[in-house]
């Protein structure tokens, strides 16, 4: 945790969820697949939840979050196209906030964060654990096999423009130009489907579970970018698998500007319809 001196506020953010996400190969996100899994409605994804939630921390926090800001996020249930959304921060401890995101309609929080602004004594991880790698020319299928045995993947290399994040924004709810210059790290943090939508074929639903997110650098529009990772781990809870994906997102001096990591589950126990 950071000893920076903070003054976080209180901040409410009041949005209409969007499923950025129905026209994605992850059929969780539309309405047959997902009630195929006991969901009664396609799921608005994680990163558009962590995208209300962002707005909050940055509301508290202000504009330095984009450039050394550090938050866990947790999803812990299912929020649905056109819920009403409070995102509500308050200040906790050691200049930290907690968010909830709460589904006005049934006072359930659908996502939960803590962020604060990372200190200089927090460094990021070496460059060496994230090596430059080709994309393959034929994605293999995923699999526990090929995650295991590999689970590296290639890299990409965006340049992310005004009109990118302007259209992204846009495409949750949100104001186009909420983050001035800055990218929001919800924008970078959606990297991960387009990183193993490269690598690997899924066929199976997943759904995005938490997130550790850090920024180390500010990352501006029109910032050339590395994004580069591998699949950290597997592991099972309670009839669910999960991977672990670690990424960082490089500048173009090689420097990482960010590291995040997206645990989902990629095969999902059966459940019983709820709202």
């Amino acid at each position: 945790m950071s000893d920076v001196q903070v003054t976080a506020s209180p901040f409410e953010h009041r949005i209409a969820a969007r499923n950025s996400a129905a026209a994605s190969a992850n059929k969780i996100h539309a309405d047959e697949g997902a009630r195929t899994m006991g969901f009664r409605a396609a799921l608005v994804p994680g990163n558009a939840l962590y995208c209300y939630l962002e707005s909050a921390i940055r509301g508290s926090l202000g504009p330095a979050w984009t450039e050394r800001g550090a938050a866990d996020v947790r999803f812990t249930a299912p929020a649905y196209d056109g819920d009403q959304l409070t995102a509500a921060a308050r200040p906790a401890d050691n200049g930290a906030v907690e968010v909830t995101l709460v589904r006005d309609v049934t006072g359930q929080v659908a996502a939960s964060a803590r962020a604060w602004l990372r200190g200089a004594e927090e460094p990021p991880p070496p460059v060496t654990d994230y090596p430059h790698a080709s994309l393959p020319d034929a994605p293999p299928p995923f699999s526990e096999a090929w995650a295991l045995d590999s689970g590296e993947l290639g890299s990409l290399d965006p340049v992310i423009t005004q009109a990118d994040v302007a259209a992204y924004l846009e495409g949750m709810g949100e104001r186009p130009g909420a983050f001035g210059a800055d990218v929001p790290s919800a924008f970078l943090a959606r990297m991960y489907a387009r990183i193993m939508s490269a690598n690997v074929v899924r066929t199976d639903p997943s759904i995005h579970t938490s997130s550790r997110i850090s920024h180390f650098r500010r990352v501006g529009l029109g910032d050339p970018l590395s994004v580069r990772g591998h699949i950290e781990r597997l592991f099972g809870r309670r009839g669910n698998r999960y991977y672990v994906l670690d990424m960082a997102y490089l500048n173009a001096g090689g420097e990482i500007a960010m590291t995040q990591r997206h645990t989902a589950i990629y095969r999902l126990r059966k459940r019983t319809a709820h709202s």
